[in-house]
């Protein structure tokens, strides 16, 4: 995004709210008493409607132009740029199912974020299609982070899964360490495909096969949104989609 800022003749003014809703709020007024011309707005993941509906409050009443990303807002004049994130949830569960796995364990983000429904729609899908029934028991709603994700790999351990989808790389990265401790091996004994493509994944032992989300291009859509919504353009709502593609590396082998 500062890329793009800059080739447009744009400065950034950066605040990370560390996942915590408050400090969404606390940013956006910032910004506004700073008088930007506009906000890209990645809002956190909060399992609260009440903070989903004070940041549209607060957007309406700026009258700042606004583009989200990542996350849809739902309001008049609020242009989303979104990646598929349902094409996702099926490229990797298809994946693994391609590969021979049909006890394919999942672990999610919280499930009240579109993103995190539209995942788990993806691996859905992908099971319909190739007739292996959903199971309730294999899916452990997860938050995104690396600490949440232990306690829930080992329920699923106990399912006797061969594989594992992690609804991002974060917590792929907590479910290696899980399975070292207890002498289980990727892809050898769990196969493990992870969401977002991090740049640590490729250099991970054995480097981790996962869905790629294209950042930079996100960036770039956000930003030429934006602009075009400073300067009046097409105004409404307007959701720009991206697709996602699978990186396939060594974390992932054929059942045997």
């Amino acid at each position: 995004i500062e890329v793009a800022a800059r080739r447009a003749g744009y400065n950034l003014i950066y605040g990370n709210s560390s996942n915590d809703s408050g400090h969404d709020i606390e940013y956006m007024r910032m910004f506004t008493d700073r008088q930007v011309d506009g906000i890209i707005f990645a809002k956190s993941a909060s399992l609260c409607a009440e903070d989903d509906i004070r940041a549209m409050q607060f957007i309406r009443n700026s009258k700042v132009p606004f583009v989200s990303v990542d996350r849809e807002l739902r309001g008049n004049n609020i242009r989303s740029v979104l990646l598929d994130n349902r094409k996702g949830g099926y490229l990797a569960t298809q994946h693994l199912l391609e590969l021979g796995h049909r006890k394919i364990g999942c672990v999610t983000g919280p499930l009240d974020l579109m993103s995190s429904h539209e995942r788990l729609e993806g691996y859905r899908d992908a099971l319909r299609e190739y007739g292996v029934p959903y199971r309730e028991d294999l899916v452990e709603e997860g938050d995104f982070q690396m600490a949440s994700s232990e306690k829930l790999v080992q329920k699923l351990l106990r399912h006797h899964i061969t594989a594992i989808f992690s609804f991002n790389d974060m917590m792929a990265y907590s479910i290696y360490r899980v399975l070292a401790r207890r002498s289980l091996r990727i892809p050898q004994d769990i196969s493990l495909v992870g969401f977002d493509d991090l740049w640590l994944s490729e250099f991970l032992q054995p480097p981790l096969t996962t869905v790629h989300q294209p950042v930079e291009e996100i960036g770039q859509k956000a930003v030429a949104a934006l602009v075009s919504a400073m300067n009046g353009e097409a105004r409404g709502p307007q959701n720009c989609i991206l697709m996602p593609s699978l990186h396939v590396r060594a974390s992932t082998c054929r059942i045997e």
